[in-house]
């Protein structure tokens, strides 16, 4: 399990140094298999918050270069706001809402279940 999880995740790689970069291997590997979904399961994990923030453009990158979808299981709501068209937001495993990031930005669960009542949160969420 542990060899599939790492190919799955070697798209993205990131380093202290340069921040996060595409793979060209697993890149071109995906190519060559015709890949149409790409999963990403909390890809920001474990990264420092200035390398978090040189995701955002890098998915997109990577979804432009696949041509594919991509599906993100991410808790960084910046983020999420950022690179999605959609987005469904879950609670314990029920969908909460769904819908543009602005119209779930909006959504009074949401926000009392990601971002709570810290103004603070909320606004960051705008970014």
């Amino acid at each position: 399990m542990r060899s599939e999880r790492t190919k799955r995740s070697s798209l993205v790689t990131s380093t202290p140094t340069s921040g996060p970069s595409i793979d060209p291997t697993a890149t071109g590997g995906l190519l060559a298999v015709d890949a149409r979904v790409l999963l990403l399961d909390e890809p920001t994990g474990g990264v420092a918050q200035r390398e978090t923030e040189a995701f955002g453009p890098l998915i997109r990158r990577i979804q432009r270069e696949l041509n594919a979808a991509v599906v993100v299981i991410e808790h960084d709501m910046p983020l999420v706001m950022s690179i999605s068209d959609r987005v469904y937001c879950l609670e314990s495993g029920i969908v909460i809402a769904e819908g543009t990031p602005d119209e779930v930005r909006e959504n009074e669960a949401v926000i009392a279940s990601y971002l709570g009542t810290d103004e603070r949160a909320i606004q960051r969420s705008d970014s």
